[in-house]
């Protein structure tokens, strides 16, 4: 039961401000380059940083959004052991800084360690790792909370936990609550509202989390709309900002916006390559299934879903769209196939269990998603 339970919980992944009044300003800076792409410009500042301040825990802990955006690029077990390993350095400098002095500071670096192993080992099919850091990062999450407006990157941390608990069927209720999880779903959306204004280094993940859920689960395009743009503005190179406003352009009905969005990426060959290529391929299929084009966009998802480094989100949601497809296209065989792979992969516990349901009963739909 821990292992599903751990999936169900887990597919559900700045400012001039500080934590603390005194997170340093050169951290928050390298943060805000790799958000932008500029990887490079991001891993310099923070090594620099970390060996000119070799006891300071904010360039250890900036190191690790770079790392988790990396992954995010490239998802492969050689970026998720160089994460493990550097959270591992950061658990070990957290818990002598407070053995020295067990401060609120310190004890929000025990609170950021863990949670970003839950997300880590959670990438690896570590479950019962995972598991063990998500409750404990929940316990001091929790003890700090009384804080939280000096260390608003709970609010992050608190929420996307709740939020993700949310999700997951109701007979994992009680086994949340037995480990104080909150699965109120609004209620932990508010949290990661305040966390898109408020946090600091995860306060840009709040904001794509944010888009996400208002996309796959809340179907509020215009509010997801509203906050891309203006993510955008601010870092517009981000490849994930980017087609979320492809994808959700598509569902609003303004092919015509998408499509010259989709025209304008074919110019840029960083995009051509791994996971982003599968991501280009498959808006492509987006737009052929928003024309009707239901055989153009099969095609399209079938090249997307064979890619090497397809994320698992990303899988899912497609081999979710080709069961409904193949339905509509009268291939009931063929459709529950699909709806079958999506089941059994490891993206959004929520489109697994519509996949389930679909495998059984068939979409009904006249159309596809778009």
């Amino acid at each position: 039961m821990k292992k599903q339970f751990c999936c169900f919980l887990f597919a559900v992944l700045l400012s001039p401000a500080a934590i603390f009044a005194e997170f340093n300003m050169d951290v928050l800076d390298a943060v805000r380059n790799a958000y932008n792409f500029k990887f490079a410009e991001s891993g310099r500042l923070l090594e620099e940083f970390i060996k000119k301040n070799p006891e300071n825990l904010d360039g250890y802990a900036g190191r690790i959004i770079y790392d988790f955006l990396i992954i995010n690029q490239d998802p492969d077990e050689k970026n998720i052991e160089t994460i493990i390993s550097h959270l591992k350095d950061l658990e070990i400098r957290a818990d002598e800084a407070c053995k020295k002095n067990n401060s609120s500071e310190n004890r929000f670096f025990q609170c950021f360690t863990d949670y970003y192993l839950m997300k880590s080992l959670a990438l690896s099919q570590n479950w019962a790792g995972s598991f063990s850091h998500a409750a404990k990062a929940r316990s001091v999450a929790l003890e700090l909370k009384k804080e939280i407006r000096n260390i608003p990157d709970l609010y992050f941390i608190i929420g996307e936990q709740d939020y993700s608990s949310s999700l997951a069927p109701g007979s994992f209720r009680p086994a949340m609550k037995l480990f104080d999880f909150n699965p109120e779903r609004l209620e932990s959306l508010s949290m990661i509202e305040t966390a898109m204004e408020k946090g600091l280094l995860t306060r840009q993940e709040a904001k794509i989390y944010y888009i996400s859920s208002c996309i796959y689960i809340e179907k509020k395009y215009q509010r997801a709309l509203d906050i891309t743009d203006e993510f955008l503005v601010e870092f517009p190179d981000n490849l994930s900002a980017r087609f979320y406003k492809i994808d959700i352009l598509l569902r609003m009905g303004e092919l015509e916006k998408a499509e010259k969005l989709l025209e304008a990426s074919a110019s840029e060959p960083y995009l051509l390559k791994g996971k982003w290529a599968a991501r280009n391929t498959q808006m492509k299929g987006n737009l052929y299934n928003a024309k009707g084009n239901y055989t153009e966009a099969l095609k399209l998802y079938s090249v997307a879903v064979e890619a090497e480094k397809l994320s698992n989100y990303t899988y899912t949601e497609i081999t979710l769209e080709m069961g409904k497809l193949y339905d509509i296209l009268g291939n009931r065989k063929e459709a529950r196939q699909w709806f079958w792979k999506c089941e059994k992969s490891s993206g959004l516990a929520i489109q697994k269990e519509e996949a389930k349901t679909l495998r059984q009963e068939g979409y009904k739909g006249s159309r596809g998603s778009y």
